[in-house]
């Protein structure tokens, strides 16, 4: 009977204490870690003014404004969503009543912009450690909402204000934010405040899942749905004020930029144009100079081409006088070699000198004796004659000689002239290929510069052709800039026409995911023990029943007995009163017990594995504990008052 009631009330009490001890739990981790209880979000962001005026109204213990940004972290070749959250390091540290205080695990704060804390499941997930550094890339429309991209992890926080694994969702990346990072609020360049946090004065004192929290914290919000309506009026003329002083800055710089812009054109298209023109003197005049040159080399090489022909003639006329000459001197030499000059000579002289010393003989045998004058006339005669004959055939053979010497004399000027002719046929082909090597070297030169000149009109031209296609491409870009420059200037007007005037949401706990889904899971842990305990009570009873009735049935003699002796019906009935009322009543002590501080740790433990939470509080609630004693012992007194009767 003991252990049966223990079971009843250990686990009616316990499912009952488990969902209270939640609720605890959850309320005073809110409280410890000053939880918001009113959360204000704008449509058009929240500023400084906002927050001044916020802290102002009646009731409002502390503000926290702060920025949020979604960003996306590479990690092995995936994209993970997190959520960036702006925190002020010093304040945390010194402020008491810091608005949804992070809990700081492990490590330390941000001392500067590059560094940040994470949570543990950011840890987990993502496969980073402390000390990691971690670059976050976020899309074209934020990228310079933040200062920094890489942020060194220092510390591992959690916060009151994420209790579940559900982190929410985004509009980036695959959709759904896996966890989220904090750092300094100097890293932040946004304008305006994501959303602004409240604290309530006294809203401590009620559990966070009360009605009377809620009904208490109602006064302040709404004082600040009315301040909403006059903070969303200023808003809305600062944000058309801004957005219609952008639009003029805009308007006026796109004129200005469109006049320099046509400015810039003109010149261009004014300096292309006398670049242009002057190109196509260039190219005449280089035409100009190519056919003076081809004209010029032309002449120059028929000058060439007559000297080498000149050349070719002298060397044939040069060539058949040498054979002429050749030929006469071998006449001349076979005429010498007929003539035998030396020989002859030599002999007509010794025959001439005989024949005269014959004569002289015989002229001196005259004189000596004159009569053999008759004698030795024939003989002079004769000798005379032969002499006279020698004389003449020496004199013919002088003049055939002089004739000769005279013909190889000639032969020899016109050779010397030959000579002469050769040597300056000789100068002639020098000068000519001089000439020619001259012609051919300025061909080349010439040509070459030419060339240069016409390579060099060719990349101007080209340059030209390059600058006049920029300039039709910055045309088109300029026009298609300024279309669209005007463009989004007449859709910022046509949307500041229709900007509608910002809300403001007000909201509180409830608009927390985590602590609406945990304070329905407490509910049903609650609503549970309503049901699965009736079960351990009817037993309990079924149980106690049989057992006082075979306890009764046993000791029926007895009871006739003490009836017997004069003991009343209440004095025999006491006795099983009493027996059932300390079977029920420690049983139910001890199932209290047991139940206060076990079932609720079992509970709680099973749910963290969703909920991140501190140490379920576990305490012992005398009204249930009353309660359910009272209804034992009456449900054990009933049993047996039956029985006895």
């Amino acid at each position: 009977m003991f252990f049966i009631v223990l079971m009843g009330v250990g686990v009616f009490g316990g499912i009952k204490a488990a969902s209270r001890d939640m609720k605890l739990t959850a309320s005073k981790y809110a409280d410890d870690y000053n939880l918001f209880d009113v959360q204000v979000i704008s449509t058009m962001g929240l500023t400084k003014g906002d927050a001044e005026s916020i802290s102002k109204v009646k009731g409002v213990a502390a503000v926290n404004p702060f920025y949020t940004i979604d960003a996306v972290v590479d990690k092995n070749n995936k994209g993970f969503v997190i959520k960036v959250i702006s925190i002020d390091p010093s304040k945390i540290k010194n402020d008491k009543i810091y608005v949804n205080k992070p809990k700081l695990l492990e490590g330390r704060f941000p001392e500067n912009n590059s560094e940040c804390v994470v949570e543990t499941k950011f840890l987990k997930d993502l496969g980073f450690s402390i000390g990691d550094t971690v670059t976050i890339n976020l899309d074209s429309q934020n990228q310079d909402n933040i200062k920094s991209k890489k942020f060194k992890i220092v510390g591992v926080v959690e916060t009151p204000y994420y209790i579940s694994r559900d982190r929410g969702s985004s509009n980036v990346g695959n959709g759904q934010i896996q966890a989220f990072m904090m750092v300094p609020q100097s890293d932040f360049s946004m304008d305006a405040y994501t959303e602004i946090d409240v604290l309530v004065n006294g809203a401590k004192n009620f559990s966070t899942f009360s009605d009377k929290y809620y009904n208490f914290i109602r006064p302040v919000k709404d004082d600040l749905v009315t301040l909403g309506k006059v903070r969303s009026e200023i808003r809305y003329e600062e944000i058309k004020g801004k957005a219609q002083k952008e639009i003029d800055d805009a308007k006026r710089e796109l004129e200005d930029k469109e006049s320099k812009y046509n400015k810039e054109l003109a010149d261009a298209k004014a300096k292309l144009d006398e670049t242009s023109a002057m190109l196509s003197n260039s190219k005449i005049e280089l035409d100009k100079k190519q056919a003076s040159f081809n004209e010029q080399m032309a002449l120059n090489q028929k000058k060439i081409d007559d000297g080498k022909r000149q050349i070719a003639e002298t060397q044939a006329s040069i060539s058949q006088n040498e054979i002429d000459l050749n030929n006469a001197e071998a006449e001349i030499q076979a005429k010498e070699k007929e003539l035998n000059y030396d020989e002859n000579i030599k002999k007509l002289n010794s025959t001439y000198d005989e024949l005269n010393s014959s004569l002289n003989q015989l002229n001196s045998e005259i004189n000596n004796n004159p009569s053999l004058k008759d004698q030795l006339k024939p003989k002079v005669d004769e000798l005379n004659a032969q002499i006279a004959s020698v004389s003449k055939q020496i004199d013919t053979l002088n003049a055939n000689k002089q004739a000769l010497d005279l013909n190889l004399a000639q032969l020899n000027e016109k050779r010397s002239q030959l000579e002469s002719a050769k040597a300056q046929l000789a100068a002639s082909k020098d000068n000519i290929a001089k000439q020619e090597a001259a012609l051919n070297k300025a061909k080349i030169d010439g040509q070459r510069q030419l060339n240069s000149a016409r390579e060099q009109l060719n990349n101007v031209l080209k340059e030209l052709s390059d600058n006049e296609k920029k300039y039709k491409d910055n045309k088109v870009e300029f026009d298609k800039q300024i279309s669209e420059a005007k463009e989004k200037i007449a859709s910022s007007e046509e949307k500041l026409n229709g900007l509608k005037k910002p809300s403001w949401y007000v909201l509180d706990r409830k608009s927390n995911i985590g602590y609406v889904e945990y304070g329905d899971e407490a509910d049903r842990i609650k609503a549970l023990g309503n049901v699965f305990p009736t079960i351990f009570f009817l037993v309990a009873a079924l149980v106690s029943l049989t057992s006082m009735t075979r306890m009764v049935e046993e000791q029926r003699t007895q009871m006739g007995i003490l009836k017997a002796l004069g003991y009343g019906k209440f004095a025999i009935m006491l006795k099983f009163v009493i027996y059932s009322s300390v079977a029920t009543i420690l049983g139910g002590l001890a199932g209290l017990i047991l139940g206060f501080n076990i079932l609720p740790r079992i509970i709680f433990n099973a749910y963290s594995m969703m909920y991140t939470l501190p140490p379920v509080i576990t305490e012992f609630n005398i009204y249930l504990c009353s309660f359910m004693n009272c209804c034992g012992i009456d449900i054990y007194y009933s049993r047996n008052c039956f029985g006895v009767s």
